[in-house]
């Protein structure tokens, strides 16, 4: 029984070797089966998603240092916590520029009893682009002027010409700025 088993088993393996070789030959240009070659090649298509002809180009913008101080008394802290940038295209297909999103907190660090209030407005901050340009907000919403001792997030959205990318964030209070450089990648 056990003889039977393994001269079973050893004209499997042939088998199986033999088919793995003539798929080989298959991958390779000879001529097959085509009922074969439907079997190779519907699971590799199965498991391939299909590619979305529509879907804009998007970059991710990571801040470096992805926070900053502004104030006379470094009173507001504003973190960058999130950005981003998706390709515009007008409707022939040219490109036509960037919008980019960046969302933030803005902590107001003076305290309860000394008080400080300030607002960071949309409108004064500036994003420098790599063509030593640069362009101010176009839309901004939440709020960010927080009262003592708390946080409040706001997103801003800028408007970039083709043919130039992001390179600094600009941002302005009572007198201080301070830049936060960008560095803008290809989401994949």
């Amino acid at each position: 029984m056990n003889k039977q088993f393994l001269r079973l088993s050893i004209v499997a393996l042939g088998m199986l070797s033999f088919a793995s070789c003539k798929n080989k030959d298959k991958k390779t240009g000879e001529t097959a089966d085509s009922a074969a070659v439907t079997q190779t090649t519907e699971p590799a298509a199965a498991t391939t998603p299909a590619p979305v002809g529509n879907e804009p180009l998007s970059y991710v913008i990571t801040a470096v240092p992805d926070s900053a101080l502004l104030g006379k008394k470094s009173e507001a802290l504003v973190k960058i916590l999130e950005s981003k940038a998706v390709a515009l295209q007008d409707a022939d297909g040219k490109a036509d520029g960037m919008e980019v999103t960046i969302k933030l907190t803005v902590t107001n660090k003076s305290t309860v009893g000394k008080e400080t209030f300030f607002s960071i407005n949309y409108t004064d901050a500036r994003l420098q682009l790599d063509n030593n340009t640069s362009v101010a907000a176009t839309n901004g919403n939440g709020s960010t002027n927080p009262s003592p001792e708390t946080t409040s997030e706001a997103e801003w959205t800028f408007k970039v010409p083709a043919n130039a990318k992001p390179k600094k964030l600009s941002l302005f209070l009572d007198q201080t700025r301070v830049a936060v450089d960008l560095k803008v990648e290809e989401k994949k």
